[in-house]
């Protein structure tokens, strides 16, 4: 005998059904075509890499503009100076303009952690400010710099006196290149420099 047969099982006929409308099957038989699908590769890649131009030429732009703005916040050499020591509490930061040059000085406090420590604070704060001075204002001829900090001697006396200081001038700072030398060397460097005993 034969089973009977339930109308759901009978098999779909192969194909898209009839409902589908004629535009969807003509895009469906496109898209199988290599040329179609080569086509819309290369569309889409030409898409991908006018994007990435546009992002580069907005990030250059930014750049610029970065650089505007980086040149009139330098309004002073007391700017550069406040700029590279920071928000700081205690650092008092001041300079001074003479007819021989540009004295800057600060308080050592908030940085003593140990005398290699604040030599190297007091290098680096150098190596920051001295280039950038020099070539904004060309007319400082020379600058020195003074950190100082409180000591307190034997009986307990505290007093404040300078810990570091660093003399350059307008000819030797010309021949050095700042964004290549080490750090510890700033001091051998400089026209005259003095390390508190």
């Amino acid at each position: 005998m034969s089973k009977p047969t339930d109308v759901t099982e009978q098999a779909q006929p192969a194909g898209p059904p009839n409902d589908v409308p004629p535009y969807i099957a003509k895009m469906k038989a496109q898209r199988a075509d290599p040329k179609v699908r080569w086509r819309s590769r290369v569309l889409l890649a030409c898409v991908a890499v006018a994007g990435i131009f546009i992002v580069i030429l907005h990030n250059e732009q930014a750049k610029k503009d970065d650089e505007k703005k980086a040149a009139q916040d330098i309004a002073s050499p007391e700017a550069i100076v406040r700029a590279a020591l920071g928000d700081t509490a205690g650092v008092d930061p001041k300079t001074e303009t003479f007819e021989e040059g540009l004295k800057v000085s600060f308080h050592m406090d908030p940085f003593a952690v140990t005398e290699w420590l604040s030599q190297n604070y007091v290098d680096n704060f150098a190596k920051s400010i001295v280039p950038k001075i020099f070539w904004h204002f060309p007319d400082v001829p020379q600058i020195s710099i003074h950190a100082d900090m409180m000591y307190k001697d034997i009986k307990g006396n505290e007093r404040r006196e300078d810990f570091m200081q660093l003399y350059f001038t307008r000819e030797t700072a010309a021949t050095i290149h700042w964004d290549k030398i080490n750090v510890t060397d700033v001091p051998a460097l400089a026209d005259k420099s003095w390390v508190h005993p």
